[in-house]
């Protein structure tokens, strides 16, 4: 993969953190230009790739925002507007030993890439923007006891671009090869149970680490909260899709998708182009959590990978599935 040189390097400054925040930052990269562009491809058969990393904070501590070093380049001009999903997990272990999932946050990058106008419908390879972003998490997560945690990332996005036995939606991150914290960095389908669906040739050399930092604020005297408390259910804070089940869809299909309050909803389907295919749900949602049933087949879907695009007055949300009759 190729990407023309740039110097472009800007720092999200309309965030707020405290004044004592600490950036944990294991990647190894001193500014976006020290580092490469890889590109985050997706095999056939997983739902999302997801770039994660593990941090080992000192102390009792308030994960307040991420860093991320990474660029979006869009191709497909109908493709509308891309969202980066930040999983946030409690661990014990280097994945794929994930435990429950703490928090999932999502936010809107808008429809011309990242840095802004990274277009390039000619020739997708061409454009090598880069750019390092802050993502304040609302509300923060506190993690007291003092305990290690993961951050994974990825790009939610219509469009796709086949790069052989892989799929390509314009996400790119940015790494240093032959990093010696190539314990600490894995890329992981974490959708799906990990036995058996792990991107194994992406496992196998990802012998980098990627610009992605934690930026937590220490506070020894945090009361502890038991684990039980942390990973139970969690309200929704944002839009949200689950993965559709069973996966690939092969007849009637279920997913659920949780609103954080009462409103418009539209769930509706999207092929890789971005055009229309199907409505899943359009109505009125309550606050929470809501389970549906779709027919692909009833819905005149032809097999292949789809994106349900979730639609309310707070936001979006998008997920990626396959339908295999």
């Amino acid at each position: 993969m190729r990407y023309a040189a740039v110097s472009i390097i800007a720092l999200f400054a309309a965030v707020r953190v405290s004044a004592q925040s600490t950036i944990l930052a294991y990647d190894g990269i001193a500014q976006p230009g020290d580092a490469q562009l890889l590109a985050a491809t997706i095999f056939h058969d997983e739902m999302q790739v997801v770039f994660n990393a593990r941090f080992s904070p000192t102390e009792k501590c308030i994960l307040e925002a991420v860093d991320l070093g990474f660029s979006v380049v869009k191709f497909v001009p109908p493709a509308g507007e891309d969202t980066l999903a930040i999983w946030v997990y409690e661990a014990d272990t280097v994945p794929p030993g994930l435990n429950s999932v703490g928090r999932t946050y999502l936010f809107p990058l808008g429809a011309r890439g990242i840095p802004d106008g990274n277009l390039a419908y000619s020739d997708p390879f061409s454009n090598g923007g880069r750019e390092l972003r802050r993502f304040v998490l609302q509300p923060p997560l506190v993690f007291a006891p003092k305990r290690d945690f993961i951050v994974g990332v990825a790009l939610l996005s219509a469009q796709r671009y086949e790069m052989g036995e892989a799929w390509w939606n314009g996400f790119s991150i940015l790494v240093r090869k032959d990093a010696p914290e190539y314990e600490r960095y894995r890329r992981y389908a974490i959708h799906f149970p990990p036995q058996g669906h792990e991107n194994i040739p992406a496992t196998s050399a990802a012998r980098v680490s990627i610009l992605l930092r934690a930026v937590v604020r220490y506070d020894a005297t945090l009361p502890d909260t038991p684990l039980t408390d942390v990973i139970g259910p969690l309200k929704p804070h944002l839009p949200a899709i689950d993965p559709v089940y069973p996966q690939p869809a092969r007849g009637m299909a279920s997913v659920e998708f949780a609103v954080p309050s009462a409103g418009r909803a539209e769930l509706a389907v999207y092929d890789p182009l971005g055009r229309a295919a199907a409505t899943v749900f359009s109505g009125t949602a309550e606050a929470g959590r809501r389970l549906i049933s779709f027919d692909p087949v009833a819905a005149g879907l032809r097999p292949g990978m789809y994106i349900l695009r979730l639609v309310t007055d707070t936001g979006t949300a998008a997920r990626s599935f396959l339908f295999l009759p």
